[in-house]
């Protein structure tokens, strides 16, 4: 692990890349200037979730994806996040993983969605319906306009709280 990692970061020095460019806050800013703009995090934050949560909570562009493994999964499992802290219509599914570890991804994380209770249609929107929304891909996905969305915002669905 470390000789692969010493390999990336050969790679990326130099070059500008900084975890200091990464904190979810500075998407904060980005959100209310271009409010159009569909922006999504990714690892909702590590370690920096209740800024995550947050921002995504106020600003109705910001989503965040849920790669970055068993870390990332055991943190929102553990503190709850999905469903207290952030709405299942603002997380979308992420894998960092390979195509040939992504069936055991897809099933810790149901197993995870699972015992957090998230009903079907919440778990369903994390996995598809929530991108799908945000690219436009099919009716399934809700909403794709912005008149539509705005309502759908101002509505019990939309609201930021829940």
């Amino acid at each position: 692990v470390v000789k692969r990692a010493r390999y990336f970061e050969k790679r990326l020095r130099g070059q500008g890349f900084s975890s200091s460019h990464m904190d979810p806050i500075l998407l904060d800013t980005l959100a209310f200037t271009f409010p159009r703009l569909r922006i999504i995090g990714a690892h909702m934050g590590v370690g920096q979730y209740d800024y995550a949560c947050h921002i995504a909570r106020w600003r109705r562009n910001v989503f965040w994806d849920i790669s970055g493994g068993e870390l990332v999964r055991r943190h929102i499992f553990e503190r709850k996040l999905i469903g207290q802290e952030i709405s299942p219509y603002k997380v979308l599914f992420a894998s960092d993983c390979g195509m040939e570890k992504m069936a055991n991804e897809i099933a810790d994380w149901a197993a995870i969605l699972d015992l957090m209770r998230l009903d079907l249609e919440e778990r369903d929107r994390i996995f598809y319906g929530n991108a799908a929304r945000i690219f436009g891909v099919d009716e399934f996905a809700g909403v794709t306009d912005e008149a539509a969305y705005d309502a759908i915002w101002l509505s019990e669905e939309g609201d930021p709280l829940r």
